[in-house]
């Protein structure tokens, strides 16, 4: 078979136009104890029957506190679908203090982010079939560096979707917004400097008073200063998709390309795979500028709606 219709054959096999799917999935809500914690979930399927679906993966939110209830601009319901069109049940979870969900997320931290995400999990690993169905976390953004956590654990979770996350650190990644914002400001290139160096130091202020004055963000910030990506990215155990936007102004796609190459000068570990999906925004979304605008309307990127679709269809298939 000629490679060109090759490539077609398997586009087609991966990609299942969205209208052919239920318009409005079934939606379940559970509310989740663990030890001291409750958590305030909901389940989205579009089979029948909740038995009948192939998997399940817990959807890691980034930051701010958006409820379940709150997709934003509509990059959930993107990421969603594809998951539908490989038979997945796509599980949300509020973070702490929002919804039904108890304690304060202002004292949260990836760690702690990750321990919620974990009890979730086994809540539905167990609820769903006991254990016997393929189960994943898919983290977006912040979301990214949690399930990194999760990856380098040993516990249930089967495989691990990173996606617009980060093998750098969180300092790392808010001097790049800010460069980029100032860029976008159109700012001089000392200017810029000015506003990076202004930035560095109000990091540094909140990772020093945010034990003592949790108020306006700064105990959470200085919580999450302290996650250091490497040892996660160095030990995963289990098979993670990280895919990068061409065009982040959140996330540096050279940094984080070189950082990775720096852990993994001779090659990647089999059990990672990384993609570069062109020309789209943090959150996937066709661009041709480095300028982010949350909530602009734009198309989603079907790279990745492909690219996802086929690792997942080839972790299924062993």
């Amino acid at each position: 078979m000629p490679r060109s219709i090759a490539r077609l054959v398997l586009f087609i096999s991966l990609y299942v136009p969205t209208f052919l799917l239920a318009n409005d999935p079934n939606v379940r809500n559970f509310i989740v104890h663990s030890d001291k914690q409750v958590y305030d979930t909901q389940i989205r399927y579009i089979t029948d029957n909740l038995v009948d679906v192939s998997g399940f993966i817990v959807f890691v939110q980034g930051s701010g506190s958006m409820s379940i209830s709150d997709n934003g601009v509509g990059f959930d319901q993107f990421i969603e679908q594809i998951l539908f069109e490989q038979n997945y049940a796509v599980v949300y979870q509020n973070k702490r203090g929002v919804g039904q969900s108890n304690g304060n997320r202002q004292r949260s931290s990836i760690e702690s982010r990750a321990e919620d995400v974990l009890a979730v999990f086994n809540f539905y690993d167990q609820y769903l079939a006991k254990g016997n169905l393929p189960g994943g976390v898919l983290g977006h953004s912040q979301g990214g560096w949690v399930v990194q956590v999760l990856a380098a654990q040993n516990n249930k979770i089967d495989f691990a979707i990173n996606l617009a996350g980060s093998v750098q650190t969180i300092e790392q990644e808010d001097l790049y917004r800010t460069a980029v914002d100032g860029v976008c400001e159109g700012l001089t290139e000392k200017q810029i400097t000015k506003k990076v160096n202004k930035r560095k130091r109000s990091l540094r202020r909140m990772g020093l008073i945010g034990p003592f004055f949790p108020f306006m963000d700064n105990q959470m910030m200085a919580n999450m200063l302290k996650y250091q990506p490497e040892p996660q990215i160095r030990n995963i155990k289990i098979p993670m998709l990280m895919a990068f936007a061409g065009s982040d102004s959140i996330v540096s796609l050279e940094d984080n390309l070189a950082r990775l190459y720096t852990l993994f000068p001779e090659r990647m570990p089999d059990l990672l795979q990384t993609v570069v999906i062109d020309h789209t925004d943090h959150l996937f979304r066709l661009t041709n500028t480095l300028c982010f605008d949350y909530f602009r309307h734009g198309e989603f990127s079907e790279q990745l709606h492909f690219e996802l679709s086929r690792w997942l269809q080839n972790l299924a298939a062993g």
